[in-house]
């Protein structure tokens, strides 16, 4: 069960807006019963996402294009359940 969901953007041009992003994670959530509803929220720095996230909750897992998933892989590391 997802409790949390943190929208970001990727470092690149053609990402997404985080802000669109969350609005769209939003939307799709409020449709779920109350129960099964993750709380949702925005961080612009996908390092910022990842440190959030990892104060939240010891299992982390990131969505998202190669490059989304590269420049927060070296955070993610030192936190890895399997090598």
């Amino acid at each position: 069960c997802v409790s949390h969901i943190i929208a970001t953007e990727a470092p690149t041009p053609r990402a997404l807006p985080a802000s669109e992003l969350e609005g769209r994670v939003r939307a799709l959530a409020d449709r779920l019963p109350a129960g099964m509803r993750p709380s949702v929220s925005r961080a612009d720095d996908p390092l910022d996402a990842v440190t959030q996230a990892l104060e939240m909750n010891r299992l982390v897992v990131v969505a998202g294009s190669i490059f989304l998933v590269g420049p927060v892989r070296e955070r993610l590391l030192p936190h890895a359940i399997l090598p």
